[in-house]
């Protein structure tokens, strides 16, 4: 596993996706290119929602999804693990490999996305595995700790839907998680973030950390419901046994979410 870093001959497949993609761009719906040894889905020529390593499915190829798995530092052994927005199902697959313990359940509006999942190889639904067609606005609205990790990762065409982004929806989530829970969010622009960062902040009572992913093009909000005392010493020993359990290094994020909790003097 690379640990999201990507050789030459990555970047120059990338290359070809997106102009791949490009060709596909009156398209009526998500599609698929496949080039080499990627399949990405899409939704328009401009950027690409989800890439699976076909030699290594259970690889995450864009860095943001490592990054997102951060929540491990606060929460290594969740029961359930709740995702928004399906994509490729990258961090679902990862998860039920990974978090053997847990119960994935993944949250899709869009049936024509999940109508591809055999083809990016996800999962049958089972017992602790489903994935469920359902507007996760309105599905979180009047459930109540029923998961341990949510990871928010549903775009459309235009970028994050309005509704996952309202004050109402991360009050939800809030509600959603149980008392230890956590949440993180990817946001594919920093610029864009300022708004659903402060949204965050007053549904979890400020405590929201940040950290950039590797290439600098997602932000990452990590939001904690019931706040502890950081013992960074020991996180960083977690880091080192999450690296040697599942190949991903997750020392950076703790690093830029050490030093984010310190400019805004809290622990």
């Amino acid at each position: 596993m690379q640990d999201g870093r990507q050789t030459m001959h990555d970047l120059k497949t990338l290359d070809i996706l997106s102009k791949t993609a490009a060709r596909h761009a009156a398209a009526d719906g998500p599609f698929c290119v496949d080039v080499d040894d990627y399949l990405s889905l899409h939704f328009d020529h401009q950027g690409i929602q989800s890439m699976m390593k076909k030699s290594d499915p259970l690889q995450l190829v864009l860095p943001y999804t490592e990054a997102m798995l951060a929540f491990a530092l606060f929460c290594p052994q969740p029961a359930d693990i709740l995702i928004v927005g399906l994509g490729g199902g990258s961090l679902p697959k990862f998860c039920a490999a990974h978090f053997p313990q847990a119960r994935i359940t993944t949250l899709e509006i869009d049936a024509r996305v999940i109508a591809l999942r055999q083809r990016f190889g996800i999962p049958d639904d089972s017992a602790r595995f489903r994935v469920i067609h359902a507007d996760a606005a309105q599905y979180l609205a009047s459930r109540r700790q029923i998961a341990d990790v949510i990871l928010l990762d549903g775009y459309d065409r235009k970028g994050i839907p309005a509704a996952l982004s309202s004050q109402f929806f991360y009050d939800g989530c809030h509600l959603a998680l149980r008392q230890q829970g956590v949440l993180v969010s990817n946001f594919t622009s920093p610029r864009h973030a300022g708004t659903c960062m402060n949204r965050l902040r007053t549904a979890f009572d400020q405590h929201v950390y940040r950290a950039l992913a590797k290439g600098g093009n997602n932000l990452l909000a990590l939001a904690v419901k019931d706040p502890f005392k950081m013992d960074w010493a020991a996180m960083e020993v977690q880091v080192a046994e999450f690296k040697r359990r599942t190949g991903v290094g997750l020392l950076v994020y703790l690093m830029q979410m050490r030093e984010y909790a310190q400019s805004r003097s809290f622990r």
